[in-house]
C-alpha cells in the first residue's frame, strides 16, 4: 500500500510540473521527481490549508 500511495498523488498534481512544500514560515517549490514520495505529504497540508 506504501508505494501505491505516491503513484495516486502523482496524477492529481500532474498539471504542475512543480510541488510547493510547506517549509519553514514560506512555501519550497521543488521538482515532481525529486519528491514524488512527499507528493501526498505536501498536497494534504496545502489543500487543507485553503
Amino acid at each position: 500500500m506504501v508505494p501505491a500511495a505516491p503513484v495516486v498523488a502523482v496524477r492529481m498534481p500532474a498539471p504542475k510540473p512543480v510541488v510547493y512544500v510547506p517549509v519553514q514560515g514560506g512555501y519550497a517549490a521543488v521538482p515532481v521527481a525529486n519528491v514524488s514520495y512527499a507528493q501526498p505529504v505536501a498536497v494534504v497540508p496545502v489543500a487543507g490549508m485553503r
